[in-house]
């Protein structure tokens, strides 16, 4: 069986162990050159372009933004940086708002990730940020710069500076908007033009990793993540006067790495450091000291993590592990310093046979409350023809470890909420229809088919005088995934274009209220799609994005009076490469909403009309002076 490594100088580094095995996943990798034509955009923008995926925020630049994979909710979808879940241990759900998407080249998103491999909370999915090592380039400085409009402002470098044993790398950001912008308010009489208020965003990120080749096939690899953000929050459509609430969130996360390879064996060990700071405030008066709602939360995770893989079997690779995690939390609203561990084994395996594979894997979590059901995850990936085709099929089951503020928000946290649990099969199946080294045209299909079970998911309900979180309904999600990519190259020009769609059910199966039972999820869109069209030539580029999404339901009841209404969005880019003078550098023109449709994610949050930005990114690498000479 081949290893899965890549060789650079004196080590091979072997795959983690959540990419090893996910053959029978489905695993969309986001193309770098939307990385690039994105650089001034966060997660939850990257990501909503690159597929038919529900990415719904509160409206404006750096708003509360979160994902809803297949279904499911907000604290379904895992969020990993270099292995470590970086998910709030007080909320269980990630603001994809805060990661800036121009600090990775590798961003992973896996459909329906099995839990066994990513434990806690993966019904969903999981995306998994990494920043590879390009050993090849010792020196690489880029500057990149945008504005447009509602007052947008962003500015951000990159440095990688290195050799064969050491290399440096450095990204910034820091971000200004004034979000002014200006839609109709159709909750007032007369749906008056307002303009948005009190709704302007300040927000600092920094990413630092020092990666080493040791002697004697070792590696080591250590990175520092800091951001902060500021955000002031709007008042909702309907409502009069002018809001004075604000929040403030900070986060350090740390991890150091090594990795050693022997002739027939792999071990890596990590640790890790998150720390997360938020501040919701409410003020009376603007210039007021005293404040209505002064809400303070600090969180703390410390992490350890073990992985040893064996490969002395030809078709067969075995890995064994494990981490530790303890976390700590200071809530003003907990009434007490709040401490938990938790623990996992886990032993995955995957055995070559002829042109299928067949993957399996184990995990028991261990925690001072419960011991969970171990989780269990089989898959196989077959590839029954010469060209680029496959088929795939995984069943595993899940679990969600109830969130801190689930069990020890005063008043209404429960303590004695059961973790959700569930099942999930997923079978899929593509083809290469063209290609692309006879013809220049490369032709890809793609389809994919769920269904899942989601058993006591836990729900806040209105209690007497207060909410209070209980293990609420059984919802069942099912749905089919369509996808076709088609490329066609020569040396000075390429047309790409992709189709995307889904169609998701997500229902309630169990509940007490009968006029609940199969009603679909509140902002689970039936129907979503996604299109992309790039065109290069030379050093002119456009690309035209098309998203659209079906209705939405607000209410549990699906009542149509309070649904959302179907939207399409229209973004263009146009740019120009300035590869003569400097050849990593280009400008380019974008507008977003280029129909200036007026819509919501949220209700009561109005989403942005249209809006232009004209970005420049200045590069020099090494390769740039060799090009120059």
């Amino acid at each position: 069986m081949k290893i899965d490594t890549i060789s650079i100088p004196e080590v091979k580094v072997v795959k983690s162990r959540t990419f090893f095995y996910k053959d029978d996943q489905k695993v969309l990798f986001i193309d770098s050159g939307l990385i690039a034509r994105t650089f001034s955009s966060n997660l939850d923008e990257l990501i909503s372009k690159s597929g038919a995926i529900n990415v719904y925020g509160y409206g404006g630049t750096g708003s509360l933004s979160s994902i809803s994979l297949r279904g499911t909710g907000s604290a379904h979808t895992n969020v990993m940086w270099n292995g470590f879940p970086i998910n709030s241990i007080t909320t269980g759900t990630v603001d994809l708002s805060l990661i800036p998407a121009s600090f990775f080249n590798n961003i992973r998103l896996v459909y329906g990730s099995s839990g066994s491999l990513y434990g806690s909370g993966a019904f969903g999915g999981s995306i998994e940020l990494d920043k590879d090592v390009d050993w090849s380039e010792t020196f690489v400085l880029k500057g990149r710069l945008e504005a447009g409009s509602f007052g947008n402002l962003m500015g951000g470098i990159e440095l990688g500076v290195g050799g064969d044993k050491v290399h440096y790398d450095l990204s910034l950001v820091s971000q200004y908007s004034e979000n002014d912008f200006s839609y109709n308010d159709f909750e007032k009489p007369g749906s008056p033009v307002e303009t948005s208020k009190h709704n302007s965003l300040k927000n600092f990120g920094l990413l630092q990793k020092i990666s080493i080749n040791l002697p004697k096939s070792n590696y080591l690899e250590v990175a520092a993540w800091y951001l902060v953000k500021n955000k002031e929050i709007p008042m909702p459509m309907g409502t009069y006067g002018e809001s004075m609430q604000a929040q403030a969130d900070s986060s350090l996360k740390v991890f150091a790495k090594w990795k050693k390879l022997f002739p027939k064996t792999s071990l890596e060990f990590k640790v890790g450091y998150i720390s997360d700071n938020l501040r919701y405030v409410d003020k009376k008066l603007d210039l007021d000291g005293q404040y209505v709602v002064d809400s303070r939360i600090f969180s703390q995770q410390g992490y350890f993590d073990f992985n040893s893989r064996f490969f002395q079997f030809r078709n067969l690779t075995i890995d064994l592990g494990g981490n530790l995690a303890l976390i700590r939390a200071d809530v003003s609203s907990y009434g007490n310093r709040v401490k938990e561990y938790r623990a996992n084994l886990i032993a995955s395996a995957k055995y070559q046979l002829g042109k299928i594979r067949i993957l399996g894997s184990l995990r028991q979590n261990f925690n001072q409350f419960q011991i969970p059901s171990p989780l269990a995850s089989f898959g196989i990936n077959y590839k029954p023809f010469r060209r680029e085709s496959w088929v795939k099929l995984n069943v595993s089951n899940r679990y969600r470890l109830p969130g801190l503020n689930d069990k020890y928000w005063q008043p209404g946290g429960n303590p004695e909420l059961l973790p959700e649990s569930g099942w999930n099969i997923n079978f899929g199946a593509g083809t290469e229809l063209l290609d692309p080294i006879k013809s220049r045209n490369k032709l890809t299909f793609e389809v994919d088919a769920y269904s899942g079970w989601i058993n006591e998911w836990i729900q806040w309900i209105p209690e007497v005088g207060f909410w209070s979180p209980v293990n609420y309904k059984k919802v069942w999600s099912r749905g089919l995934e369509l996808g076709a990519r088609y490329s066609f190259a020569t040396e000075s020009f390429l047309l790409r274009f992709s189709a995307n769609y889904s169609l998701t059910f997500s229902t309630v199966e169990e509940i007490n209220d009968p006029e609940l039972l199969h009603k679909q999820l509140r902002y689970v869109p039936k129907n979503i799609i996604m299109n992309s069209l790039t065109l290069e030539y030379k050093y002119i580029y456009a690309t035209v994005d098309h998203k659209y999404f079906g209705e939405r339901y607000t209410t549990e009841n699906n009542d149509p009076f309070f649904a959302l209404d179907p939207f399409h969005i229209l973004d263009i880019t146009l740019g120009y490469k300035i590869e003569k003078l400097l050849p990593a550098s280009f400008i380019q023109i974008k507008v977003k909403n280029l129909l200036n449709a007026e819509y919501q994610m949220i209700r009561s949050y109005p989403m942005p009309g249209r809006a232009w930005y004209l970005g420049l990114v200045v590069g020099i690498n090494n390769k740039s002076f060799k090009s120059n000479k």
